[in-house]
């Protein structure tokens, strides 16, 4: 409490000051600290309190006072990462399209048929053997790359360092299917 009381007193003129930089003067106030001032300024003190305390109860409580289930957890934050990403010729993508058609190569599930034209030309192309095994090489969209729908290709690459062949594929599905 200390901590946040030292953080916010650049906003009331009650003598006491928190925070003090080198130069002796209170930092302002990032726009977050400002935004949850605004937020809390005209609530009750009891409603505070209970915030505060189902916090230290390590209750997840939401801002309107209102209690959160115990799963309930903070995502969507921010973080960089550099990363290598391999380079992709679209013109492959075209050409596997072309080739092998629209339809799921493993489970023959068509975007256009079931999303209508909100779906239609939409097909994921999956590299047989992946790019960050193959490095930079020689693809033919006839042998090197099959069309499969989301979830088929979510399903080849589901196990890290394993890629499913098209048979692989095929034979989960059959081994899956409810009788």
């Amino acid at each position: 409490m200390k901590n946040a009381r030292d953080t916010f007193d650049i906003l009331f003129e009650n003598g006491r000051i928190g925070w003090i930089d080198r130069d002796g003067q209170q930092p302002s106030l990032s726009s977050s600290f400002q935004r949850i001032h605004e937020e809390w300024k005209e609530r009750s003190d009891d409603e505070l309190e209970s915030f505060v305390l189902g916090l230290q109860a390590g209750m997840p409580v939401a801002a309107g006072g209102v209690a959160r289930s115990p799963e309930a957890r903070t995502e969507g934050g921010e973080k960089v990462y550099l990363s290598v990403r391999r380079e992709r010729d679209p013109k492959l993508r075209d050409d596997a399209v072309a080739l092998h058609g629209l339809d799921c190569m493993a489970c023959g599930f068509n975007f256009g048929r079931m999303y209508g034209a909100f779906g239609e030309g939409f097909i994921e192309v999956h590299h047989v053997v992946p790019l960050a095994e193959a490095g930079k090489s020689l693809t033919d969209p006839v042998t090197d790359l099959n069309v499969l729908c989301a979830n088929c290709h979510r399903m080849a690459h589901r196990q890290r360092g394993v890629c499913l062949t098209l048979d692989e594929l095929k034979a989960h599905l059959r081994s899956g299917t409810p009788s």
